[in-house]
């Protein structure tokens, strides 16, 4: 059975988009974008908005998505809005970042999420 997970792209209005430090897990210490596995029963929308409101104690509401899949997972990546203030998870997110697409190097990016950014970046050029 594959796998699923979510993903957000929170950007600001200077194109600078959100990174979260993993606190634990596989690919501690790195940067990546938030999100996480979805539940049984939950749809992709739903997963995303609680696993934003999990990590980051942000509303999220889930605007665009491009789907991304590989072997064992797929992972759909949205792009939306958010209101209220980061009050981090400290079991999940030990830090954030806003970074534009030409500060990827300064940070250690997780999983594929620097080739999902600069995809990103560029198609935002457009």
């Amino acid at each position: 059975m594959l796998k699923e997970a979510v993903r957000a792209i929170i950007a600001t209005d200077q194109n600078e988009v959100l990174l979260v430090k993993r606190a634990d897990g596989i690919e501690k210490d790195k940067y990546c974008l938030p999100g996480g596995k979805v539940d049984v029963g939950e749809t992709n929308e739903q997963a995303v908005t609680r696993e934003i409101k999990e990590e980051l104690g942000l509303d999220f509401d889930p605007k665009d998505s491009f789907m991304i899949s590989n072997d064992s997972w797929k992972t759909t990546y949205f792009t939306g809005n958010t209101s209220g203030q980061i009050k981090i998870d400290t079991n999940e997110v030990s830090g954030v970042v806003y970074l534009s697409g030409k500060k990827l190097d300064t940070v250690d990016i997780a999983f594929d999420h620097k080739s999902i950014l600069e995809d990103y970046f560029y198609l935002s050029m457009l």
